[in-house]
Protein backbone atom coordinates (compact mmCIF):
# COMPACT_ATOMS: atom_id res chain seq x y z
CA UNK A 1 0.00 0.00 0.00
CA UNK A 2 1.36 3.82 -1.08
CA UNK A 3 1.55 5.80 1.45
CA UNK A 4 0.54 9.46 1.47
CA UNK A 5 2.44 12.11 -0.71
CA UNK A 6 4.19 9.27 -2.08
CA UNK A 7 3.55 10.40 -6.04
CA UNK A 8 3.81 13.89 -4.97
CA UNK A 9 7.25 13.49 -3.32
CA UNK A 10 8.29 11.70 -6.42
CA UNK A 11 7.59 14.18 -8.78
CA UNK A 12 9.33 16.44 -6.23
CA UNK A 13 12.33 14.64 -6.41
CA UNK A 14 12.15 14.67 -10.50
CA UNK A 15 11.59 18.34 -10.57
CA UNK A 16 14.91 18.59 -7.45
CA UNK A 17 17.27 16.65 -9.84
CA UNK A 18 15.72 19.07 -13.03
CA UNK A 19 16.49 22.22 -11.13
CA UNK A 20 20.35 20.76 -10.12
CA UNK A 21 20.83 20.10 -13.63
CA UNK A 22 19.62 23.40 -15.12
CA UNK A 23 21.86 25.19 -12.25
CA UNK A 24 25.38 22.88 -13.70
CA UNK A 25 24.62 23.87 -17.14
CA UNK A 26 24.08 27.25 -15.81
CA UNK A 27 27.61 27.64 -13.94
CA UNK A 28 29.05 25.82 -17.26
CA UNK A 29 27.31 28.18 -19.69
CA UNK A 30 29.33 31.63 -17.13
CA UNK A 31 32.26 29.61 -17.06
CA UNK A 32 32.70 29.82 -20.80
CA UNK A 33 31.39 32.87 -20.99
CA UNK A 34 33.92 34.27 -18.90
CA UNK A 35 36.71 32.28 -20.93
CA UNK A 36 35.66 33.40 -24.25
CA UNK A 37 35.40 36.93 -22.69
CA UNK A 38 38.80 36.94 -20.86
CA UNK A 39 40.65 35.80 -24.32
CA UNK A 40 38.58 38.67 -25.98
CA UNK A 41 40.23 41.33 -24.08
CA UNK A 42 43.59 39.56 -23.80
CA UNK A 43 43.48 40.19 -28.02
CA UNK A 44 42.62 43.08 -27.73
CA UNK A 45 45.45 44.18 -25.35
CA UNK A 46 48.05 42.53 -27.57
CA UNK A 47 46.66 44.17 -30.83
CA UNK A 48 47.11 47.75 -28.58
CA UNK A 49 50.77 46.58 -27.60
CA UNK A 50 51.87 45.95 -31.41
CA UNK A 51 49.98 49.25 -32.60
CA UNK A 52 53.21 50.95 -33.44
CA UNK A 53 54.57 48.23 -35.67
CA UNK A 54 53.22 49.36 -38.80
CA UNK A 55 55.20 52.57 -38.54
CA UNK A 56 58.25 50.36 -38.22
CA UNK A 57 57.59 48.41 -41.74
CA UNK A 58 55.57 45.23 -40.40
CA UNK A 59 52.43 43.97 -41.52
CA UNK A 60 50.06 43.56 -38.71
CA UNK A 61 47.01 40.75 -39.34
CA UNK A 62 44.31 40.12 -36.36
CA UNK A 63 41.94 37.53 -36.07
CA UNK A 64 42.82 35.96 -39.30
CA UNK A 65 41.52 31.96 -40.15
CA UNK A 66 43.60 28.56 -39.42
CA UNK A 67 44.30 27.23 -42.66
CA UNK A 68 43.12 23.95 -42.69
CA UNK A 69 40.67 24.39 -39.78
CA UNK A 70 37.31 26.68 -40.26
CA UNK A 71 36.52 26.46 -36.31
CA UNK A 72 39.76 27.62 -35.57
CA UNK A 73 41.65 31.29 -35.74
CA UNK A 74 44.96 32.67 -35.74
CA UNK A 75 45.32 35.80 -33.21
CA UNK A 76 48.31 37.87 -34.68
CA UNK A 77 50.32 37.45 -37.86
CA UNK A 78 53.08 39.74 -38.35
CA UNK A 79 55.18 40.34 -41.48
CA UNK A 80 57.98 42.53 -41.66
CA UNK A 81 61.77 42.91 -41.56
CA UNK A 82 62.30 40.29 -38.65
CA UNK A 83 60.39 37.86 -40.01
CA UNK A 84 56.68 35.93 -39.64
CA UNK A 85 55.41 35.10 -36.35
CA UNK A 86 52.10 33.84 -35.71
CA UNK A 87 51.77 34.91 -31.98
CA UNK A 88 48.87 33.14 -29.80
CA UNK A 89 47.46 35.31 -26.93
CA UNK A 90 46.71 33.64 -23.72
CA UNK A 91 45.25 35.89 -21.07
CA UNK A 92 45.52 33.54 -18.07
CA UNK A 93 45.35 34.21 -14.13
CA UNK A 94 47.41 33.17 -11.19
CA UNK A 95 51.04 32.10 -11.37
CA UNK A 96 52.50 31.41 -15.06
CA UNK A 97 56.04 30.62 -15.45
CA UNK A 98 58.27 29.77 -18.21
CA UNK A 99 61.31 27.65 -18.44
CA UNK A 100 63.23 26.40 -21.34
CA UNK A 101 63.83 22.97 -19.46
CA UNK A 102 60.74 22.70 -17.66
CA UNK A 103 58.67 24.17 -20.38
CA UNK A 104 55.15 26.42 -19.80
CA UNK A 105 52.97 26.15 -16.85
CA UNK A 106 50.25 28.07 -15.71
CA UNK A 107 49.12 27.78 -11.73
CA UNK A 108 51.77 24.53 -12.05
CA UNK A 109 49.69 22.89 -14.91
CA UNK A 110 52.02 22.20 -18.00
CA UNK A 111 50.59 23.69 -21.12
CA UNK A 112 51.91 21.04 -23.86
CA UNK A 113 48.47 21.20 -26.05
CA UNK A 114 48.90 25.05 -25.71
CA UNK A 115 52.87 25.01 -27.20
CA UNK A 116 51.84 22.46 -29.76
CA UNK A 117 49.22 24.44 -31.23
CA UNK A 118 51.68 27.53 -32.16
CA UNK A 119 54.00 25.12 -33.47
CA UNK A 120 51.06 23.58 -36.00
CA UNK A 121 50.29 27.26 -36.48
CA UNK A 122 53.58 28.45 -37.87
CA UNK A 123 53.98 24.54 -39.91
CA UNK A 124 49.97 25.99 -41.32
CA UNK A 125 52.28 28.91 -42.58
CA UNK A 126 55.33 27.58 -43.48
CA UNK A 127 52.71 25.78 -46.40
CA UNK A 128 51.22 29.28 -47.65
CA UNK A 129 54.70 30.81 -48.57
CA UNK A 130 57.38 27.63 -49.52
CA UNK A 131 59.27 30.08 -50.63
CA UNK A 132 60.66 32.04 -47.34
CA UNK A 133 63.00 30.21 -45.97
CA UNK A 134 62.26 28.47 -42.74
CA UNK A 135 64.00 29.84 -40.45
CA UNK A 136 62.39 32.86 -40.47
CA UNK A 137 58.50 32.05 -39.60
CA UNK A 138 57.98 32.16 -36.10
CA UNK A 139 55.53 30.93 -33.47
CA UNK A 140 55.02 32.86 -30.12
CA UNK A 141 53.10 32.70 -27.12
CA UNK A 142 51.64 36.33 -25.74
CA UNK A 143 51.37 36.48 -22.12
CA UNK A 144 48.87 39.24 -22.05
CA UNK A 145 48.26 39.38 -17.88
CA UNK A 146 52.33 38.66 -17.12
CA UNK A 147 55.99 40.12 -17.47
CA UNK A 148 58.03 38.05 -19.27
CA UNK A 149 60.96 38.20 -20.86
CA UNK A 150 61.16 36.20 -24.03
CA UNK A 151 62.03 32.59 -23.02
CA UNK A 152 62.35 30.07 -26.05
CA UNK A 153 60.80 26.32 -24.97
CA UNK A 154 61.79 23.09 -26.80
CA UNK A 155 60.37 23.03 -30.18
CA UNK A 156 61.56 26.66 -31.17
CA UNK A 157 58.21 28.50 -29.47
CA UNK A 158 58.93 31.82 -28.24
CA UNK A 159 57.46 32.85 -24.63
CA UNK A 160 57.45 36.39 -24.25
CA UNK A 161 54.98 39.54 -21.98
CA UNK A 162 52.85 41.41 -23.38
CA UNK A 163 55.11 45.05 -22.35
CA UNK A 164 57.73 43.04 -23.78
CA UNK A 165 56.25 41.98 -26.88
CA UNK A 166 57.04 44.83 -28.95
CA UNK A 167 60.62 45.61 -28.56
CA UNK A 168 61.47 41.74 -28.74
CA UNK A 169 60.00 42.40 -32.54
CA UNK A 170 61.74 45.52 -33.33
CA UNK A 171 64.89 43.59 -31.84
CA UNK A 172 64.94 40.56 -34.15
CA UNK A 173 67.57 40.97 -36.82
CA UNK A 174 66.40 41.91 -40.13
CA UNK A 175 65.84 38.77 -42.63
CA UNK A 176 63.09 40.17 -45.21
CA UNK A 177 63.59 43.18 -47.71
CA UNK A 178 60.65 45.93 -48.59
CA UNK A 179 59.55 43.80 -51.46
CA UNK A 180 59.52 40.31 -49.46
CA UNK A 181 57.37 42.57 -46.76
CA UNK A 182 54.85 43.13 -49.90
CA UNK A 183 55.17 40.05 -51.34
CA UNK A 184 54.36 37.65 -48.26
CA UNK A 185 52.05 40.17 -46.40
CA UNK A 186 49.84 39.81 -49.71
CA UNK A 187 49.79 36.55 -49.99
CA UNK A 188 49.06 35.72 -46.43
CA UNK A 189 45.89 38.44 -46.20
CA UNK A 190 44.70 36.51 -49.30
CA UNK A 191 45.05 33.15 -47.44
CA UNK A 192 43.69 34.03 -44.27
CA UNK A 193 40.45 36.00 -45.08
CA UNK A 194 37.43 34.41 -43.71
CA UNK A 195 35.53 33.16 -47.15
CA UNK A 196 31.72 33.75 -46.11
CA UNK A 197 30.43 29.49 -46.38
CA UNK A 198 28.79 28.79 -49.69
CA UNK A 199 27.77 25.47 -51.02
CA UNK A 200 30.02 23.42 -52.79
CA UNK A 201 29.73 21.27 -55.41
CA UNK A 202 30.53 17.95 -55.69
CA UNK A 203 33.30 16.84 -57.90
CA UNK A 204 32.40 15.05 -61.16
CA UNK A 205 33.74 11.88 -61.63
CA UNK A 206 34.53 10.82 -64.98
CA UNK A 207 32.08 10.55 -67.73
CA UNK A 208 29.53 12.92 -65.07
CA UNK A 209 28.98 16.34 -65.09
CA UNK A 210 29.28 18.51 -62.43
CA UNK A 211 25.91 19.36 -60.88
CA UNK A 212 25.14 23.35 -60.41
CA UNK A 213 24.64 25.20 -57.56
CA UNK A 214 21.27 26.31 -56.61
CA UNK A 215 21.29 29.94 -55.77
CA UNK A 216 18.44 30.65 -53.67
CA UNK A 217 15.81 33.10 -54.53
CA UNK A 218 15.11 36.36 -53.39
CA UNK A 219 13.19 36.51 -50.32
CA UNK A 220 13.37 32.77 -49.79
CA UNK A 221 13.84 31.99 -46.16
CA UNK A 222 16.59 29.45 -46.95
CA UNK A 223 19.13 32.11 -47.77
CA UNK A 224 18.70 33.76 -44.58
CA UNK A 225 21.76 33.02 -41.96
CA UNK A 226 20.71 31.70 -38.67
CA UNK A 227 21.84 34.13 -35.87
CA UNK A 228 24.22 33.19 -33.87
CA UNK A 229 23.52 31.67 -30.05
CA UNK A 230 25.43 33.91 -27.67
CA UNK A 231 26.88 31.97 -24.28
CA UNK A 232 24.78 35.00 -22.45
CA UNK A 233 20.67 33.91 -24.36
CA UNK A 234 21.97 30.53 -22.94
CA UNK A 235 22.27 31.58 -19.72
CA UNK A 236 18.81 33.37 -19.89
CA UNK A 237 17.37 30.15 -20.97
CA UNK A 238 18.82 28.67 -18.26
CA UNK A 239 17.70 30.83 -15.71
CA UNK A 240 14.01 30.64 -17.32
CA UNK A 241 13.74 27.19 -17.08
CA UNK A 242 15.65 26.84 -13.21
CA UNK A 243 13.00 29.66 -12.71
CA UNK A 244 9.75 27.88 -14.06
CA UNK A 245 10.68 24.38 -12.87
CA UNK A 246 11.41 26.01 -9.23
CA UNK A 247 7.74 27.70 -9.00
CA UNK A 248 6.41 24.33 -10.51
CA UNK A 249 7.80 22.74 -7.42
CA UNK A 250 7.29 25.15 -4.58
CA UNK A 251 3.55 26.32 -5.71
CA UNK A 252 2.12 23.30 -8.44
CA UNK A 253 -1.45 24.72 -7.54
CA UNK A 254 -0.89 28.61 -8.09
CA UNK A 255 0.55 27.48 -11.37
CA UNK A 256 -2.31 25.68 -12.48
CA UNK A 257 -4.35 28.50 -11.68
CA UNK A 258 -2.59 31.28 -13.30
CA UNK A 259 -2.32 28.53 -16.58
CA UNK A 260 -6.34 28.06 -16.89
CA UNK A 261 -6.43 31.99 -16.35
CA UNK A 262 -4.57 32.69 -19.14
CA UNK A 263 -6.98 29.62 -21.25
CA UNK A 264 -9.85 31.13 -20.09
CA UNK A 265 -8.66 35.09 -20.48
CA UNK A 266 -7.43 34.55 -24.26
CA UNK A 267 -8.29 30.47 -25.66
CA UNK A 268 -11.97 31.02 -24.94
CA UNK A 269 -12.73 34.65 -26.43
CA UNK A 270 -11.30 33.13 -28.98
CA UNK A 271 -13.07 30.30 -29.32
CA UNK A 272 -16.09 32.04 -29.13
CA UNK A 273 -15.23 34.44 -32.27
CA UNK A 274 -14.54 31.70 -34.33
CA UNK A 275 -18.04 30.03 -33.23
CA UNK A 276 -19.77 33.57 -33.91
CA UNK A 277 -17.82 33.90 -37.79
CA UNK A 278 -18.68 30.78 -38.97
CA UNK A 279 -22.41 31.26 -37.81
CA UNK A 280 -22.67 34.91 -39.28
CA UNK A 281 -21.37 32.75 -42.74
CA UNK A 282 -23.61 29.98 -42.71
CA UNK A 283 -25.92 30.20 -46.28
CA UNK A 284 -29.66 29.81 -45.03
CA UNK A 285 -31.30 26.76 -46.98
CA UNK A 286 -34.84 27.29 -48.44
CA UNK A 287 -37.87 25.39 -49.37
CA UNK A 288 -39.44 25.50 -52.64
CA UNK A 289 -42.96 26.33 -52.01
CA UNK A 290 -45.69 23.42 -52.55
Amino acid sequence: MSTAGHGARQQQEAARRSVEEAERQLAAARAREHAWSAGAAGEEQVANALAGLEQQGWVVLHDVAWPGRPRANLDHVLIGPGGVLVVDTKNWSGTVTAHPDRGLRSNGYRKTKEVQAVQTARQALLHLIPAVSPDIVAGLICLAAQDQEPVRLDGDVLVVGRAQLLQHVLDRPTVLGAQAIMETAMTLRAALTRQPSAHVPAQAGPGRAPRSVAKPRAGSTRSRKRPTRSPRSDIIQLAAIGVFVGAAVLFPEQLMDAYMSLVNAVVAPVAEDIGQNLQDNMVPTTTPAP
